[in-house]
């Protein structure tokens, strides 16, 4: 089996003399060490360079892309839809502002001293009214 040997920084040759090992550079020419550098394929632009673009910029895609999927009503399905939401607002409104102003009333007069039967009547017939109704609807619930 043969011996390899490997040079040190200072071998001698056979006959003698200090020979200088390689270092592993190569000699190159002038023009050959200033090549021009490589084109990149393309810049890259705002969006991949920065992290938080880049996954704004993703949101806003798939946003777009969800948008697209959208099956939107007609001009008329919005004009219906429009007009019940509206009724049931002027609706509850006008319920609502009439509950205040009955309980409003009722309060005042259970507050009076000469009308304690009044409120208390009044109390006795609100009672009944909810009551029947919850239990005529309870089961339906």
């Amino acid at each position: 089996m043969a011996r390899t040997r490997t040079r040190s920084i200072h071998d001698t040759a056979e006959d003698g003399t200090v020979v200088p090992a390689e270092t592993g550079r190569r000699d190159r020419s002038a023009t050959a060490a200033r090549q021009p550098a490589k084109p990149r394929a393309q810049s890259q632009g705002l969006i991949e360079r920065i992290p938080v673009v880049r996954s704004i910029a993703g949101y806003l895609h798939g946003v777009r892309t969800e948008i697209q999927k959208v099956t939107w009503p007609t001009r008329e399905e919005t004009l219906r839809l429009t007009g019940v939401v509206l009724g049931v607002t002027i609706f509850f409104s006008i319920a609502l502002g009439l509950l205040d102003t009955f309980l409003s009333w009722w309060f005042q007069k259970a507050f009076h001293p000469d009308s304690e039967t009044t409120f208390l009547i009044i109390a006795v017939v609100v009672i009944a009214i909810v009551g029947g109704t919850w239990t005529l609807f309870r089961h339906r619930i």
